[in-house]
């Protein structure tokens, strides 16, 4: 890696790294942020940086692979903190399975995953592991967009934009628009990998793991959106689809552990 300074960054971390220090600020209490924190997903560590300028005392972020950024190495990652005048040695990144992680449950006043949950194999399985990790009168914070069954719920943003190809994977003839496209093995990959959750049942797994619901902002259905539906219904396959997650791009949830839990 090259020597980094601000304009050097990529633009999509510095991106990303503003959306989750928003994210931090606007939605976890403050007293919160003198503790620890973890990002679950935690790319190439801009949700760990974000933390660290919110004031956390640490910041520990895990994701099951690191080689997906071209740009980034995590040997490195200290020179990224230096370039936000963090101090490197409170933060730690962790490439593994989160699954076989052995962390101290319930030691972080908060746990974060942010545009992570669409792409794990079992998203309840990934919430019940995060919410054992939140300490008493700590916080989740669960941020994502978009969800599988919105009109760009597919990830194929340079492939099909949702103007002229709304819901392009759920078209009778996406298979074909996929040929037509020349989309990539890599980002058919991806797609695949894409779970199909929605918001009730992130709402139910965030319960079911013990938190109790603080606050929930969800994407509602909108004039314009309904028509958009409307014109492209004959082209789509919607048997079996409950219609209503068809408005379902994005969620944020903030779940607290109780204090005596």
């Amino acid at each position: 890696m090259m020597e980094l300074d601000l304009n050097s960054i990529p633009s999509d971390f510095e991106g990303r790294r503003q959306h989750a220090l928003n994210k931090i600020q606007d939605h976890i209490e403050a007293g919160a942020h003198a503790g620890r924190f973890l990002d679950i997903g935690c790319g190439s560590g801009n949700g760990v940086i974000a933390a660290l300028q919110a004031g956390f005392k640490t910041a520990v972020g895990i994701d099951r692979s690191f080689t997906g950024f071209s740009w980034f190495s995590i040997e490195e990652f200290d020179k990224i903190c230096k370039v936000y005048d963090i101090d490197a040695a409170r933060s730690l990144m962790i490439e593994a399975d989160i699954f076989k992680c052995k962390l101290q449950p319930k030691s972080f006043s908060c746990v974060m995953m942010l545009d992570s949950i669409e792409h794990v194999p079992n998203p309840k399985s990934f919430i019940d592991v995060a919410a054992n990790y939140v300490a008493p009168g700590g916080y989740f914070l669960l941020d994502t967009c978009p969800l599988f069954y919105s009109n760009v719920g597919h990830h194929l943003f340079d492939d099909f934009g949702p103007e002229k190809f709304p819901w392009a994977h759920l078209r009778k003839d996406f298979t074909n628009l996929v040929e037509e496209h020349k989309v990539s093995s890599w980002s058919m990959k991806y797609f695949e990998e894409l779970n199909k959750v929605t918001h009730a049942e992130l709402i139910r797994y965030v319960v079911e793991a013990g938190l109790e619901i603080i606050k929930e902002h969800k994407q509602l259905p909108t004039q314009e959106t309904m028509a958009l539906l409307e014109e492209n219904r004959n082209f789509l396959n919607l048997e079996g689809i409950d219609e209503a997650t068809l408005f379902e791009d994005w969620i944020l949830l903030v779940a607290q552990r109780p204090a005596d839990k």
